[in-house]
């Protein structure tokens, strides 16, 4: 299968090494053009136990690519993946600016690039609750009609509750 993923920090760059590994073609996605060229490079930009090899191997096997061009992600896949960040505002409330500001830029690509993404998936670090269901329904629209984009998803990473050390 053809996957793009945006956003090339721990949690795009290790699931797309991870994709490629079982098979997957993978554009990984960054706005960030040092961190491309690094990574075309080969230089891993993050630590994780096995990453590099991993990136190595599936980069040399043709599975595992690096670009900075949305629209060239998107118009080689069939899923995309949004690993972008979504900070934690000081309210409590989840900045969601940046899966905007990506689905607003897949939405001003060409009609073929909407297309190609037949599925859009979220990948939050934090519980987004209802503001996510907005936000998945103001992605859909961007997309266009629903027979362009069969679904905006989202899959919430599950991490341990953080709990303040008693001091």
């Amino acid at each position: 299968m053809e996957l793009c993923i945006i956003g090339s920090g721990y949690v795009g760059l290790v699931s797309g090494a991870c994709f490629a590994e079982v098979g997957h073609h993978v554009v990984c996605v960054d706005n960030d053009q040092r961190k491309v060229d690094a990574l075309q490079a080969g230089k891993i930009p993050i630590y994780e136990p096995g990453l590099e090899d991993l990136v190595h191997r599936n980069v040399a096997a043709k599975r595992l690519r690096f670009t900075n061009s949305i629209e060239d992600g998107v118009d080689h896949s069939q899923i995309v993946f949004i690993a972008v960040p979504t900070p934690q505002q000081p309210d409590g409330s989840v900045d969601l600016s940046f899966i905007e500001k990506v689905a607003r830029e897949i939405a001003g690509k060409s009609p073929d690039a909407i297309r190609a993404a037949k599925r859009m998936l979220n990948n939050l670090s934090v519980d987004p609750g209802p503001a996510l269901l907005a936000e998945s329904v103001e992605q859909q629209k961007l997309l266009g009609s629903p027979n362009q984009t069969e679904a905006v998803r989202a899959n919430m990473e599950k991490r341990a509750p953080r709990f303040a050390e008693a001091g």
